[in-house]
């Protein structure tokens, strides 16, 4: 594994990162997005990129002239970043070069708008996830860590920040600090189900059976 900064990265197969995303849910970070309360214009946008990523379609949606650009910006990122996360080698990665930084400057700009939301440092940590993806820089993954550690600063009883932490360690293989993260997320709330799945999720990643049976 290479290490950048304190963090040591080890690049797993895109296969194991398919598998850690159906237990990160990146679903249910989809947030529910109110189609009928956008414009006409981000409508068609928002339907164009769910059918088929187009960097034209991403590049016009950013750039519409509206007061309410931060909402648009919000909604065409909550769309995109899942989108693109649920298999991103299957989109032309030219256009993806191009389009990332478009995105990332949209996920900045909103997140210095509304620093205190958290769904801002969410998509950042998701963005940075892509960016790594896309050049397989380590360094993507200190700025995701320093985005969730300061999301977690502020809103310290948040399940869903360390469960995303568990998946940022478990995408470098480090899945005693994942399992650690996950196990902290179970204390907040131990009567909600989903930090045993996703308990369950990495020791079957694992293929520690046995473990993810008896939870």
């Amino acid at each position: 594994p290479m290490v950048v900064g304190s963090v040591s990265v080890k690049k797993i197969g895109w296969g194991s990162m398919a598998a850690i995303g159906l237990f990160v849910g990146m679903s249910i970070y989809v947030f529910d997005i109110r189609l009928w309360s956008l414009a006409a214009a981000t409508k068609q946008n928002i339907i164009a990129i769910r059918n088929s990523f187009n960097i034209t379609v991403v590049e016009a949606a950013l750039q519409q002239s509206t007061p309410h650009i931060d909402s648009v910006r919000g909604d065409i990122l909550q769309v995109t970043v899942p989108f693109l996360l649920e298999d991103i080698h299957h989109f032309d990665q030219t256009a993806l070069a191009r389009a990332f930084p478009l995105l990332e400057q949209a996920a900045i700009a909103n997140h210095q708008l509304h620093p205190l939301d958290l769904r801002n440092d969410l998509l950042l940590v998701r963005l940075m996830q892509i960016g790594y993806d896309l050049s397989g820089d380590g360094a993507y993954f200190v700025r995701a860590e320093q985005y969730l550690a300061s999301a977690f600063d502020r809103n310290p009883r948040r399940q869903q920040i360390l469960f995303d932490w568990s998946v940022l360690k478990a995408t470098q293989g480090q899945w005693a600090a994942a399992e650690q993260l996950i196990r902290q997320g179970i204390a907040l709330n131990p009567k909600a189900g989903e930090g045993y799945s996703r308990l369950a999720t990495i020791f079957a990643l694992q293929k520690k059976t046995s473990a993810a049976q008896a939870l």
